[in-house]
């Protein structure tokens, strides 16, 4: 009867720690790829970094200097859960996805300078279709 009983309590204890373990928080980005498409960009009127991702992996970087065009690199990219692998202009940079909503893209990129690790944060906001 012990036994039976230890069982019981070990398989509750096991369906508890399961079901509490799957549950989705709050606080991790979307990992749905198709949540970056579209344009975002930086709240900046000096110079303004565009990102264009497109449904099928390609899209462009944009710079501008007010509102004139200065750079324009085209890109690939690769989400895998809160990994967003950038391919453009010969390089290749890793970034964060620290928050992706419709409206806003939170980005952080870690990297080390003079033997400094540096975080930048970049927040971008969703273009409206024009």
């Amino acid at each position: 009867m012990k036994t039976v009983r230890l069982f019981t309590t070990l398989v509750m204890v096991v369906l508890c720690v399961g079901f509490t373990s799957c549950s989705k928080s709050d606080d991790e980005p979307s990992s749905n790829n198709t949540a970056i498409v579209g344009t975002w960009a930086e709240d900046s009127s000096v110079e303004q970094y565009v990102y264009t991702f497109n449904s099928d992996g390609t899209g462009k970087w944009e710079v501008y200097n007010g509102t004139t065009l200065d750079k324009s690199t085209s890109l690939t990219y690769k989400v895998s859960g809160t990994a967003l692998t950038i391919t453009g202009g010969g390089e290749t940079s890793a970034m964060t996805i620290k928050e992706l909503t419709e409206t806003k893209l939170t980005l952080t990129s870690t990297y080390v300078e003079n033997g400094k690790t540096q975080t930048d944060t970049f927040v971008l906001y969703k273009q409206s279709k024009q």
